[in-house]
């Protein structure tokens, strides 16, 4: 009703256009559109022309509309559109940041144009390293219709909501304020990617079972008589614990715009809408930085953890199964490089030969990466060393057999100075990576971490290992030569003495800050109080006032966090209904569970106090308080039910099963009860520590 009489049909004719790249999309949109149009007129039917089968950012590429569609027609619409200005662009466009697989040879296309507009803005006004998620496509949606809007518009769209708190889009959020008047922000969570009680808080997805993510329902304006960073940013968040059903019946009950309680949101200098920093913060230490302007930071370095790309082939809880995969697909890769040799000799424009459509793409017998790839376009022959056989932590509290190879693991990082072989001895802590989605922790491991054992880690260690060039390094005190690798202590010589001093203690080593940081971090006052820069940044490290207590708790936790697989079990109830049959099968867990509490529906149905090991045994009298000691976004507990279980890897067709990592048939069970103690212990350390009450550095 908001266009009426031949503005309408001049609109419908002329100034109306719909794009999709989707052939029955496209009619299914077109004949929706002409029947609405028909509706409302009436009179004789009047096809709609404005309907584009195209690549929309393709579209409005230099000579786009020429390239846009694999498709023959709309070739004078897409003319139009591609030169036009709009007054309102809406939809819900598509959320992808990158390829899934390589092996499914689909690769993302380069949109040059819309890119650099994205490169000059949301990127230039950022301060993060990493700004891959920025190119995602419902942000190049964003800034293509903001580009292709008149001096007065409003861009609309039910899209992808992580802009709103994530720290890659600082910038875009801080473009906004420059480019748009008013900007409204309905966040309808459901995200998903998240786990445990925040997973819970984030409801139901809006979309169904066909999205993962925040949902956002985003509104920016402008007014065409704008004041440099004047920008009105109403915001509203749907609220915690919602069904699917409840958060739709939320918006049906608003109505529209106006029906909205809209808060007024007031940015900081950073871009932050939600979840504030807080400006103590920034006073504390860095912990580390890869910058070369920073001038004093407690780590000399930190690193990714290890990140395969490839995890069903290269690790495994079967030390036998891992070796026979590796064969596989190391054989099977010299094949396909055979292939791709032979193919080049018979061709006749051998240049124009892509390994990606020669080789076989078969996920049952490789996954290909680009490093892979790329090897094999060298000419360079795989070749196996089963020296590279190690002990990862692959989760919290679940290790595996790993095999550790610059060639198969898709990205190693600073892995090699940390861990430079399988046998070299380290500790470290691992902390969620900067814009994780989980609440904050920290866990300390002595074998290669993976890089999802913290959400996107980040690795701190305590030592760092250099190959040793004669002996030239041997002098320095601080090192020794350990398997042809000179030993570093990670914690620099700068922070020693800024803590020294800090604290007035000569007697304060490097160690002693290692352990004193892995203290502050498990603070429950550091977590609570700084939760909005964790999520944002690397931690920083507060001068406490008691020194002592947070080193000495550090030291008791790294210990128990560690040593985890021989502590006391817990003394839980074991209900065994079948002794008759052999430990070796009695003993073996395909898929543990909790036992449920009659009437009650999802988690909230789960009996906390007993687990269901397997048809033959229950575990029961689990202290409740032990599932209060979370590690990534997870009980510690909970990491063993969900990762203790028998695994087929869909692509592959990979089997891992857990119950081949011990010959003690116990093993799994035992750890349970281990890790209940773990749980309760760290709990009670925690529970002691002091408050900060942080100094404050002169000047």
């Amino acid at each position: 009703g908001q266009i009426k009489g031949k503005d309408l049909v001049r609109k419908y004719k002329s100034e109306i256009f719909s794009n999709e790249i989707v052939l029955l999309a496209y009619y299914i949109a077109g004949i929706n559109i002409e029947e609405t149009f028909l509706s409302i007129t009436g009179g004789i039917y009047k096809p709609y022309s404005g309907g584009v089968l195209a690549d929309t950012f393709q579209l409005h590429e230099e000579g786009g509309e020429k390239q846009s569609s694999l498709f023959s027609i709309d070739s004078d619409e897409k003319a139009q559109e591609s030169h036009k200005k709009f007054r309102v662009v809406f939809g819900n466009p598509p959320y992808s940041v990158g390829q899934k697989s390589v092996n499914d040879n689909n690769q993302n296309l380069k949109y040059e144009k819309l890119d650099k507009r994205i490169a000059e803005t949301y990127v230039k006004e950022g301060s993060v390293n990493n700004s891959n998620s920025l190119y995602n496509s419902y942000i190049k949606a964003i800034r293509l219709a903001t580009d292709q809007l008149r001096e007065k518009g409003v861009v609309a769209f039910v899209t992808n909501g992580s802009f709103i708190d994530g720290n890659a889009a600082s910038g875009l959020r801080k473009t906004w304020t420059k480019e748009f008047s008013k900007i409204y922000c309905f966040n309808l969570r459901g995200d998903q990617r998240t786990s445990g009680e925040l997973s819970r808080k984030e409801g139901g997805k809006i979309f169904g079972e066909g999205c993962r993510d925040t949902i956002a329902i985003l509104i920016l304006i402008k007014s065409g008589s704008k004041k440099k960073n004047d920008c009105d940013i109403l915001y509203h968040d749907i609220g915690d614990y919602l069904s699917q059903f409840e958060k739709l019946q939320i918006i049906k009950d608003f109505g529209s715009i106006s029906g909205v309680p809209w808060a007024s949101i007031q940015p900081n200098e950073a871009g932050d809408w939600i979840n504030f920093r807080c400006e103590d913060f920034e006073k504390f230490l860095l912990i580390s930085s890869k910058s070369k302007k920073v001038q004093e930071k407690i780590f000399s370095l930190h690193t990714a953890g290890l990140q395969t790309n490839r995890d069903a082939w290269v690790y495994n809880f079967s030390k036998d199964k891992l070796e026979s995969n590796i064969k596989q697909f190391v054989g099977f890769a010299n094949e396909q490089m055979l292939v791709y040799k032979q193919t080049l000799e018979e061709s006749l424009t051998p240049e124009m030969i892509k390994v990606e459509d020669v080789v076989e793409l078969n996920s049952k017998k490789i996954k290909w990466t680009s490093g892979v790839f790329n090897k094999v376009k060298n000419m360079r022959r795989f070749s196996l060393d089963f020296s590279r056989l190690s002990t990862g932590m692959y989760r919290p509290y679940v290790k595996q057999h790993q095999y550790y190879d610059k060639i198969w693991n898709h990205r190693v990082y600073q892995m090699p100075k940390i861990f430079p072989t399988s046998v070299t001895e380290n500790i470290v802590i691992c902390v969620p990576g900067v814009g994780a989605k989980v609440p904050f922790s920290a866990l300390i491991v002595n074998s290669i971490p993976d890089v999802q054992i913290q959400s996107n880690s980040q690795c701190f260690p305590m030592f760092y290992y250099e190959k040793e060039v004669g002996n030239a390094t041997l002098n320095k005190t601080d090192r020794k030569l350990e398997n042809k690798y000179t030993k570093s202590e990670s914690v620099t010589d700068e922070s020693l003495n800024t803590f020294r001093k800090i604290y007035a203690d000569e007697s304060i080593m490097k160690e002693d800050i290692f352990y004193y940081i892995y203290g502050v971090l498990q603070s429950k006052e550091y977590k609570k109080r700084f939760s909005g820069d964790l999520k944002k940044m690397l931690p920083r490290v507060p001068f406490a006032s008691d020194f002592k207590s947070f080193m000495e708790s550090g030291r008791k936790l790294a210990d128990l966090h560690l040593n985890y697989e021989s502590v006391e079990p817990y003394k839980v109830e074991e209900v065994i209904s079948n002794t008759g049959i052999a430990s070796e099968e009695l003993f073996k867990v395909t898929k543990m569970k909790h036992s449920r509490i009659p009437g009650k529906k999802g988690n909230e149905g789960n009996n906390l106090s007993e687990i269901i090991y397997n048809e033959h045994i229950v575990l029961k009298e689990i202290p409740v308080d032990a599932y209060n000691y979370m590690v990534n976004g997870k009980s510690a507990i909970g990491w063993l039910i969900d990762r203790y279980q028998i695994k087929t890897d869909k692509k592959s067709g990979i089997v891992n099963d857990p119950n081949d990592w011990s010959d003690d048939p116990r093993y799994i069970l035992d750890l349970i009860k281990r890790i209940i103690t773990v749980s309760l212990e760290t709990n009670r350390i925690v529970n002691s520590l002091p408050p900060l009450n942080e100094i404050v550095p002169e000047g």
